[in-house]
């Protein structure tokens, strides 16, 4: 217990600074429980230096924002409980449930996003926890506290609540993950959320470095050669050697026919990505 709360001390103090550090944790504890869980997270993503100074300062920046619009909901839920209870409708209301309505998709675009832009930093496994944790941040906060206390939780309700108890991957649970979200948003034309998997040491005799491999994909989808496209990984094996796996086979279909791919991936910065990619059956 006395790590823990030191522990969430020390990620204040990044967070926020040190002159912020104390009146956080004693006026706003579940901030600092927020702020441990996210701490946990990018321990997880094993970042250098620089990519940690940039996801600490994008945290920041995410709350700046977020703390005022949640803020503002509070406000604007507060009238509209007060104005039901007291059975007054009209156009005031309205407007406010319509403003309400508004902020609630503003906040959930400002979640979404935030988790998209880091995705050219940490793994999909890490990805999905921070979506869990700012998506449901009332109740992964409520497990964390009643952790952290030693009230006794429900063991499936943890499971699926909090981020920090799902259990480390395998390297091959991990490099599948990825490859299975690089074709998954070929399979939707999403050719730039793709290639977010791709690594920058990427290299193929065809296609050449990355840049190439996404000018290849952009013009296929702009033929059509990614409409429909129907993928089939279940008999896709799993081979790790060191920080290289390789995934084989995976069976496209489409309106160009059907192929196999071959892809290739390695592991830098604790973070799995498609390193090379081999296309036969065209």
């Amino acid at each position: 217990m006395r790590r823990i709360a030191l522990l969430t001390i020390c990620v204040v103090l990044l967070c926020l600074g040190a002159a912020q550090a104390q009146k956080c944790i004693t006026e706003n504890p579940d901030q600092a429980v927020e702020q441990l869980l996210f701490f946990h997270l990018v321990q997880q993503a094993d970042l250098d230096s620089a990519s940690l100074v940039d996801v600490l300062d994008g945290y920041k920046m995410y709350h700046a924002t977020m703390d005022a619009m949640l803020a503002n909901r509070a406000t604007l839920t507060n009238e509209i409980k007060e104005a039901v209870a007291a059975n007054k409708g009209g156009y005031e209301l309205k407007g406010k449930l319509d403003s309400l309505m508004s902020l609630d998709q503003k906040i959930l675009a400002a979640n979404q996003e935030a988790v998209r832009e880091a995705a050219s930093l940490v793994s999909p496994m890490v990805q999905a926890q921070l979506y869990l944790l700012v998506s449901n941040r009332d109740s992964v906060i409520a497990e964390a506290r009643a952790a952290l206390v030693g009230t006794p939780v429900c063991a499936k309700a943890a499971a699926e609540a909090a981020p920090a108890a799902v259990k480390e991957q395998a390297p091959e649970e991990i490099a599948l993950a990825g490859v299975k979200t690089f074709v998954e948003k070929l399979s939707a034309k999403d050719v730039k959320t793709a290639m977010a998997m791709v690594s920058d040491k990427f290299e193929n005799a065809e296609y050449g470095d990355k840049a190439g491999l996404q000018m290849f994909l952009e013009s296929a989808s702009d033929a059509g050669y990614l409409d429909d496209i129907e993928v089939d990984m279940k008999d896709a094996k799993v081979k790790v050697n060191g920080d290289s796996a390789t995934v084989y086979p995976i069976d496209i279909n489409g309106s160009f026919g059907s192929a196999t791919l071959e892809v290739v991936c390695g592991k830098a910065d604790g973070t799995w990505k498609l390193t090379g990619l081999e296309i036969s059956g065209i």
